[in-house]
């Protein structure tokens, strides 16, 4: 991938200021406080935990949005992975949110795998790239 530009930083800008946005502001403090440390939960959990119009399903809607956009984003080669994941985490709140995905995906065929595909694209792409960053960190440190 080639080396992130001016328009590349702008667009990572953006996405920061979204993220900032008072809704999306409640919804990363609400995903600390309820899920970040706790173990992944299947859909039948988030939906007796956060049932349909609740702050939490409210939250977690809001999450999964903003990483399918940012991945939507990535995926159409307009911003540099470099950039981005040097500033985002992308994969442990799919590991949170992969449970409910998938079961929607069963639950709407219609739709099925395009549901979340982008945020899951995303966050294996985040994955590799730890993986490659944390090789690279201790090659440096040798």
């Amino acid at each position: 991938m080639p080396k992130a530009t001016p328009k590349d930083a702008m667009l990572l800008i953006e996405l920061e200021k979204l993220k900032f946005t008072d809704p999306m502001e409640e919804a990363f403090a609400w995903f600390s406080r309820e899920l970040a440390d706790a173990p992944a939960l299947s859909a039948a959990e988030f939906d007796s935990r956060y049932p349909k119009g609740s702050d939490g399903r409210r939250n977690i809607q809001r999450i999964g949005q903003y990483y399918e956009t940012m991945g939507t984003i990535a995926r159409y080669g307009l911003i540099d992975l470099d950039l981005l994941f040097d500033r985002y985490g992308v994969s442990m709140f799919w590991d949170k949110l992969s449970g409910k995905t998938e079961e929607d995906r069963k639950r709407h065929p219609e739709a099925g795998p395009i549901l979340g595909e982008n945020f899951e694209w995303l966050a294996a792409q985040n994955k590799a790239w730890v993986e490659k960053r944390i090789a690279k960190l201790k090659k440096r440190a040798k």
